[in-house]
């Protein structure tokens, strides 16, 4: 009988301890647990979270865009054609170089020829013409901030070429644009030069020094 009540005592002394680790041991796994979630809860609270869709860097575009930019023109500088001008001064109007270039007519009188097509500018002084040439002189134009006297000349009903007279005020000149075909844009290519008639004042001469006649008398 007493070896019975031993025993049994002895069980439930073992299942006690067990229950007292199990206990320990849950308890000991909860509180770990508890404290991942907060550690976790903690981490996600911190962090900055990333936007979806955006790149991460924005690309800016910074080359400067080209704007347009004008012809570099060059200059022609003569003497007026008419003595009306003021003594002193020349006449001078621009060009692209890239439409036209300075040459010598077949006459050899300076010109601007055209680079594209048969279109000629040349100095004008309205001389007379046959009397089969029919001239139109009663027409007058306002080509950029000069007032032109334009006169068109014909033959056999044909148009020959067509004189621009005009000024500045110091200068008075007169042009002839001379064509064979395309002439509407042979016109506006010339007078587009025209709209920048002005004048310069001729440089002055630098005298240069003479030498004195020097004689030598020789004597035997």
């Amino acid at each position: 009988m007493r070896l019975k009540l031993g025993i049994a005592v002895l069980l439930l002394l073992a299942c006690s301890a067990l229950a007292a680790r199990f206990l320990f041991v849950s308890g000991a796994a909860r509180a770990q647990s508890v404290r991942s979630n907060a550690l976790a809860l903690a981490q996600v609270e911190t962090e900055t979270p990333t936007p979806t869709g955006i790149p991460a860097e924005i690309p800016t575009n910074t080359e400067t865009p080209m704007l347009g930019t004008s012809p570099m023109l060059e200059a022609w500088i003569d003497f007026p054609t008419y003595p009306e001008s003021l003594p002193g001064y020349l006449f001078l109007v621009q060009y692209d170089p890239a439409l036209w270039m300075r040459g010598d007519d077949i006459l050899g009188e300076p010109s601007l020829i055209s680079r594209f097509g048969s279109c000629i500018i040349k100095q004008a002084s309205g001389r007379g013409l046959p009397p089969a040439w029919l001239v139109d002189d009663d027409s007058f134009q306002t080509i950029g901030s000069v007032r032109y006297e334009v006169v068109r000349v014909s033959r056999a009903g044909k148009l020959q070429f067509i004189n621009y007279f005009g000024g500045d005020g110091n200068v008075f000149t007169g042009f002839r644009v001379e064509f064979q075909y395309d002439i509407e844009n042979c016109l506006l290519a010339a007078e587009t030069v025209f709209t920048t008639l002005g004048s310069v004042q001729a440089p002055t001469p630098v005298p240069t020094a003479t030498l004195p006649d020097i004689i030598i008398i020789y004597t035997p």
